[in-house]
């Protein structure tokens, strides 16, 4: 995995006390952070093995290589805004290490049902002096990023639908998740771990929850739709219903 960016103009340039998450996980992350194992907490040796905790780990090692060199908060935002966000949810129950032996029994939890192969959406125009996406479309990103990074025990808490693109606020929220990800990838600090916690973390529990868009369907393909809320009578009918019932808006009453 490769080391922070070079500072941006006007900060001053610290070389990094690590140059690897690797080291940082073995040399800082793992010494100073201890929590018992089992119950509420996961850990899996093999941390390298699964792709979000690979994510999530080299954020908070990007983002601590620039707090350190904050002299007055900069350790305390890292606490605050970075490692107290990410450690419940990289170590929990239902977190990537949720299937794996704590003593050493690495398994990595399947990645989301893709569906069918789907064309591709046209990207968006770029303008001149613009980075291009890594991606082109939103999905795109949900077949070769989201649904291999993100994997979550499927029944129960969380739920999927191979035919995500069938649900309107599915299609919404992983949008916004994409293109959120496109422009905070670009700022190599605190840019990804600032993602999850403003973006990704937020989404994520009410698009695969049990209420969520996907709470009908089932993740090996059945595919079931909510239905829209009623829509009720429309203005005109409401008008009428009120003149039959001598409601004219509360002006008759009002004696106006």
């Amino acid at each position: 995995m490769t080391s922070p960016a070079p500072a941006a103009a006007g900060q001053s340039l610290a070389l990094p006390v690590y140059g690897r998450v690797e080291d940082w996980v073995s040399g800082h992350f793992t010494p100073l952070f201890r929590r018992p194992l089992g119950g509420q907490y996961r850990w899996c040796p093999s941390w390298d093995g699964h792709l979000e905790a690979v994510s999530r780990l080299t954020a908070l090692w990007r983002a601590w290589e620039a707090c350190r060199i904050e002299p007055g908060t900069g350790m305390a935002d890292w606490y605050g805004q970075h490692l107290d966000h990410h450690l419940p949810i990289l170590l929990g129950p239902d977190g990537p290490f949720a299937q794996c032996d704590p003593d050493g029994g690495h398994l990595e939890l399947k990645p989301f049902p893709a569906g069918p192969d789907r064309p591709a959406a046209p990207g968006p125009d770029n303008a001149p002096g613009v980075e291009e996406p890594v991606f082109l479309a939103v999905g795109d990103w949900v077949r070769d990023y989201f649904i291999q990074m993100f994997r979550r025990p499927l029944g129960g808490q969380y739920r999927w639908c191979p035919s995500w693109d069938g649900h309107l606020e599915a299609v919404s929220r992983l949008t916004a998740l994409w293109q959120t990800w496109e422009t905070f990838r670009l700022e190599p600090a605190t840019g990804i771990s600032d993602w999850y916690g403003q973006h990704l973390d937020h989404h994520l529990p009410i698009l695969l929850g049990p209420a969520g868009p996907f709470a009908q369907c089932d993740p090996d393909g059945g595919h079931l739709e909510i239905k829209p809320f009623p829509e009720g009578p429309d203005a005109a009918d409401r008008s009428a219903a009120h003149a039959a019932a001598g409601d004219d808006g509360g002006r008759r009453r009002a004696g106006r």
